[in-house]
């Protein structure tokens, strides 16, 4: 918990936070924003002072699911913007999002930053058993699609340009295979993995009756279809448009070795199954 690591200044810092949010946000930020404890530290005295501009008073603690949620909702994306969106070492108009992206890996890389919204919000909606139920499918079929695009790179001559590829299907089938299952699973494909995950977290939003509920299940429905969108574009680019590879690149080009499928025959019956086997583990806490 990042508590532990930064000291007591930051525990009481999240004194103003209901109990259940503590323990969730605590292992979050212990995860993924090590190294700028100072500054959640300055951060949240801010939030304290002002009590984050949504009408508290001095006796008042966001103690209902209301403002548990407006509190995560708030809470994520100050700090997401501060220290990501915002960064002064982003070069030129750099922005985190795979639509227009022509770079194999980023394209990939920055699907990422969507699955991590779906597990936020089903934060913001008190959904946590949901949440790291969809981390954990994640893991599968976006370690399949990273391996896989590393197996393209490498069969390219480390070419990572997608405009310089296209119809690899051919001479990649195999890689062109587990391509498609997990872009299929990162759509939330029906009974693939993602879909699983990602369904119950709209649901959810749906289901939630509130402004914010309905905000975040549209939200979801248009990352959705953003998602479809580049996972297809990449699929077409790499492998189904006309050859656009330099000859050196294509002379001496392979589908992946045996010992990669070793690695990736794993990832891709985690991408099909882990979804259906993990939804009755977890079915029983999502309520």
């Amino acid at each position: 918990m990042i508590a532990k690591n930064a000291g007591t200044s930051v525990a009481t810092a999240y004194n103003h936070f209901p109990n259940n949010m503590v323990d969730v946000y605590g292992a979050i930020f212990n995860s993924a924003f090590q190294g700028i404890e100072k500054e959640l530290v300055e951060y949240f005295k801010s939030v304290e002072a002002s009590k984050l501009e949504v009408g508290y008073s001095d006796h008042t603690k966001p103690d209902n699911e209301l403002n548990s949620i407006i509190t995560s909702y708030i809470l994520g994306a100050r700090v997401i913007e501060k220290h990501f969106t915002f960064n002064k070492k982003l070069k030129g108009n750099d922005h985190y999002h795979s639509m227009d992206k022509n770079d194999l890996k980023k394209v990939i890389a920055y699907s990422t930053c969507s699955q991590l919204g779906y597990m936020c919000f089903a934060v913001g909606l008190s959904k946590y058993t949901v949440s790291f139920f969809h981390l954990g499918n994640h893991a599968f079929f976006k370690a399949l699609l990273f391996l896989s695009a590393g197996c393209v790179i490498h069969a390219m001559a480390d070419e990572q340009e997608m405009r310089r590829m296209g119809g690899l299907l051919s001479s990649l089938p195999v890689t062109y295979a587990m391509i498609t299952l997990g872009s299929l699973a990162l759509m939330g494909t029906p009974f693939l993995s993602g879909f699983y995950s990602k369904d119950a977290i709209l649901e959810y939003a749906a289901v939630h009756y509130m402004v914010t509920g309905s905000f975040t299940f549209w939200l979801g429905v248009l990352a959705a279809a953003c998602t479809s969108f580049y996972s297809w574009r990449l699929s077409y680019m790499t492998f189904l448009n006309n050859n656009n590879s330099f000859r050196q690149n294509v002379e001496h080009i392979h589908d992946a070795a045996p010992v990669v499928l070793c690695a990736l025959s794993p990832l891709a019956i985690g991408a099909i199954w882990s979804g259906y086997f993990g939804f009755d583990a977890f079915s029983s806490h999502f309520s």
